[in-house]
């Protein structure tokens, strides 16, 4: 979607929901004219600027941003106490991640209660912070993140529903073992840099990981029971 385009869309005050795949939009300063907007989704807009124009939509609660370099910086979202529901994403096509310097401002969002992270690489690598969000029930996140993060968030907070709140996957089919050629038996350690195993020739491997991520999830939980 060209800029043109865009801006003739945003000229329907009424407007409650805007998905957009991918465009080349550099001014988001039009949105300002959607007071209504609950819904938003910008997909592969490198250029598009300033995120600030979204507190100019009160009643935002859905907000998907997808390989915007200005997403790096979340700050933006301390003005939007309604959102509900964000997803931040990098270049998933080219598998570019974003940058992302802190998750600390999703502290401003109390009524956050899904969220998704992929393609995105933290600079400060804690996952606590989201601990923090009460109403946080439903949690996505890439294999990009410390599995010591992860284990830790999963024992903090064992009520939100998470896919990589588990030191392994299920076998992956279609995925062959280098070693034994089988396929159907790799797996997925939790954590950013982790390698794939085979759950016949790694067995050790897995256990190790295993072991290890379960310790910490432990540790996570048994101090959030003494903190309450």
């Amino acid at each position: 979607m060209p800029q043109n385009l865009f801006e003739a869309a945003c000229q329907m005050p009424a407007l409650r929901q805007l998905y957009i795949k991918w465009s080349g939009i550099t001014s988001l300063l039009p949105l300002a004219a959607l007071p209504r907007l609950t819904h938003l989704h910008l997909g592969s807009s490198p250029s598009a600027a300033p995120l600030t124009v979204f507190e100019q939509l009160p009643h935002l609660q859905a907000l998907s941003l997808e390989n915007i370099r200005a997403a790096a910086d979340l700050s933006f979202v301390q003005t939007l106490p309604g959102l509900r529901s964000p997803a931040i994403a990098g270049d998933g096509n080219r598998i570019k991640h974003l940058p992302l310097k802190s998750l600390a401002p999703l502290v401003a969002l109390r009524k956050l209660e899904e969220l998704s992270l992929s393609v995105v690489r933290l600079e400060d690598p804690s996952l606590a912070v989201l601990s923090r969000l009460p109403r946080l029930h439903t949690l996505w996140l890439s294999n990009q993140f410390l599995y010591t993060e992860v284990a830790r968030l999963a024992g903090l907070r064992p009520d939100i529903a998470c896919d990589r709140f588990a030191a392994v996957s299920e076998p992956v089919s279609g995925i062959g073992c280098k070693h034994c050629g089988q396929g159907g038996r790799m797996v997925m350690l939790c954590g950013k840099g982790q390698p794939w195993a085979c759950n016949v020739c790694h067995p050790e491997r897995i256990s190790k990981h295993h072991v290890r991520f379960e310790a910490i999830r432990e540790a996570a939980a048994a101090e959030a029971a003494a903190q309450a």
